[in-house]
């Protein structure tokens, strides 16, 4: 998921997870909670330790991100990230992916190619989804233009080719997101992401607003009539500084999230890391999630003083490989 203006946190609780377990947990898992064992404990943990996700969001871009992966991944530094297939490094990190199955990768299903010169089209032929396409061949920039123009059965021809040629190039998929929300923009469309939730017995990434009423009125209808168990986030924001930001702050606020964590909860982080390089700055330039800002997740989260930080704190980084299976019925 990208959100422009700000860092999301998902908290995972009895009550707000950010999972939709597919059609192969029909029955539901022994309750959480006080009635039954955290999620924390469901994964192995000891007492009071705490669990973390951290995601690293939009791999495929470009060979920047890519390393920044692949590195963040060897180093323990990450848990989880997502691909966009239709993008132009997609081979590469696939085959890392295909490498090391050992790495949580996800797809992270896409609508939109939103930069100005790094554009990508379908996975699918251009004749299959021409309503997908802007005038010049690539997909929409922005989630609303999508949602405006998308018609729905070309969405499922997309983003069926994306999931499959990710497996034709042996990526081990452990499960779907969003890019830029598209697929939560409207209900039709989120009827197509808990679709492919269930169709590939993976599962699919929800956000929800921490504001009740904040959430779409018709999020939870269209949960609640899948037959899946249904859990959610909840979302704790943090101002990301723009352009011009103060990107030496990022360390401290990351360090402030992770300190507030609980012992019963798992927290996901979604970071947009890169190693900064010229090929990483002509892509998406300098401003909000540009070559800077990745470079300062990148360095943020690979460095020593994080990786001591989080062993003072008792954080345990899992996967969404992990927590599905946990919260599977024994």
């Amino acid at each position: 998921m990208t959100h422009i203006g700000r860092i999301t946190i998902a908290t995972l609780s009895v009550t707000a997870l950010l999972i939709v377990l597919t059609a192969r947990t029909l029955t539901s898992p022994q309750p959480l909670g006080p009635s039954g064992p955290s999620l924390a404990q469901r994964l192995g943990l000891p007492n009071g330790a705490r669990a973390l996700i951290v995601h690293a969001d939009d791999a495929g871009i470009t060979h920047g991100v890519n390393q920044a992966v692949e590195t963040m991944f060897r180093t323990g530094s990450i848990s989880s990230s997502s691909i966009i297939v239709p993008s132009a490094w997609f081979p590469e990190i696939a085959a890392i992916a295909h490498t090391h199955p050992q790495y949580d990768f996800g797809i992270h299903l896409a609508l939109t190619s939103e930069w100005q010169y790094l554009r990508w089209a379908g996975a699918a032929s251009s004749d299959r989804i021409p309503s997908l396409l802007d005038p010049q061949g690539f997909l929409w920039v922005s989630e609303d233009l999508a949602a405006k123009h998308d018609r729905l059965d070309q969405v499922e021809v997309e983003l069926r080719a994306q999931i499959e040629r990710a497996k034709q190039f042996g990526v081990p998929v452990t499960h779907l997101d969003t890019h830029m929300l598209a697929l939560l923009e409207t209900p039709d469309l989120a009827r197509i992401y808990v679709k492919l939730g269930r169709d590939y017995h993976l599962p699919i990434v929800i956000e929800r607003q921490r504001e009740q009423e904040k959430n779409p009125p018709w999020l939870m209808s269209i949960l609640q009539g899948t037959a899946y168990r249904v859990v959610f986030p909840t979302e704790l924001d943090a101002p990301f500084p723009g352009p011009a930001g103060d990107l030496s702050r990022f360390p401290e606020r990351y360090r402030q999230i992770i300190e507030n964590m609980k012992p019963e909860e798992v927290t996901e982080i979604l970071i947009h890391p890169g190693i900064g390089s010229e090929e990483l700055r002509a892509a998406i330039g300098n401003g909000s999630f540009g070559a800077s800002w990745r470079g300062t997740d990148y360095q943020t989260f690979s460095s020593p003083a994080m990786h001591d930080f989080l062993r003072q704190h008792n954080v345990h980084l899992v996967t969404w490989k992990q927590v599905q299976a946990a919260l599977e019925p024994k």
